[in-house]
């Protein structure tokens, strides 16, 4: 079976104050989150609950961000989602993307890396870079 990107949404948040994310998905798809963020972010990951998750930041060049994942238990799991840190105090712009996947039953992370690495079918490497 392929894995196939059914469906995605992107939003921004900065200071607390973002757009929550919602896509429409089925009962057994993937939901798989990906924040990046302008400043390496708050110690405590703030992925939503109830998702795994893995943050990392990258201190030589100021930057941060999570991956969480989810196996859809209801559609509802993939709508009004909050992403983004609740800190006013933290002025980092944040990126949010929600993709869900079909035919996906895991995700395996590298953390950062400076390096593009090998990939095989059925794969998806997500990218951040910050000009």
């Amino acid at each position: 079976m392929s894995v196939i990107l059914k469906n995605h949404v992107e939003a921004t948040a900065q200071q607390g104050v973002g757009t929550n994310l919602s896509v429409d998905s089925s009962v057994g798809d993937l939901a798989v989150i990906v924040m990046s963020a302008q400043l390496n972010g708050p110690e405590n990951p703030f992925w939503p609950s109830g998702w795994d998750g893995l943050y990392s930041a990258n201190t030589g060049s100021n930057r941060s961000g999570y991956i969480a994942w989810k196996t859809v238990e209801s559609p509802s799991d993939t709508q009004d989602v909050v992403w983004f840190s609740s800190s006013t105090t933290w002025t980092a712009r944040q990126n949010g993307s929600m993709l869900i996947f079909s035919g996906a039953d895991s995700v395996s992370t590298l953390g950062w890396n400076t390096s593009f690495p090998t990939i095989a079918i059925d794969q998806y490497v997500f990218s951040q870079t910050h000009a």
